[in-house]
């Protein structure tokens, strides 16, 4: 966040006293906002921070079909994000094996913010793993 911000405030610098400017503001700005996403999607869902829909479990008051139904969001959400994190580790592979980079004039090889988005998304799908598992052995494994 500090680099984006530095990042900004150094082309407006540019922009208004130089009338020049870095070009890239915005390939950086969107790497580093994937990357604030991706990084942070274990820690949100360690701390409860991801937005949850609670509606259907309001309306379940019983503690055993309130399980199931955890353990099939839970299971749904890993198939969902395992798929996005196969695509993702495909194209990054792709990128690097064959070089390419962005078509601006900073030519960031792609892989590289594929990779920061790939790391995250594992990390994500560990923490659902670990939660799938406790929830199954009833709570023996704790996430915090």
């Amino acid at each position: 966040m500090l680099l984006m911000v530095g990042h900004i405030l150094l082309e407006i610098f540019l922009r208004s006293f130089l009338y020049s400017s870095t070009y890239v503001l915005d390939e950086f700005v969107g790497y580093g906002t994937a990357a604030m996403t991706f990084l942070a999607l274990p820690r949100a869902a360690i701390t409860n921070n991801l937005i949850r829909v609670s509606l259907i479990e309001t309306v379940v008051q019983r503690s055993r079909p309130r399980k199931i139904l955890d353990l099939f969001t839970t299971a749904a959400t890993f198939a969902i994000c395992g798929g996005l994190t196969y695509y993702i580790g495909l194209s990054a592979m792709r990128n690097f094996s064959r070089g390419r980079v962005s078509e601006t004039i900073a030519e960031v090889p792609l892989w590289i913010p594929e990779a920061v988005v790939l790391v995250g998304l594992a990390a994500f799908l560990l923490l659902l793993a670990v939660r799938f598992v406790a929830l199954v052995t009833n709570g023996q494994i704790r996430l915090k």
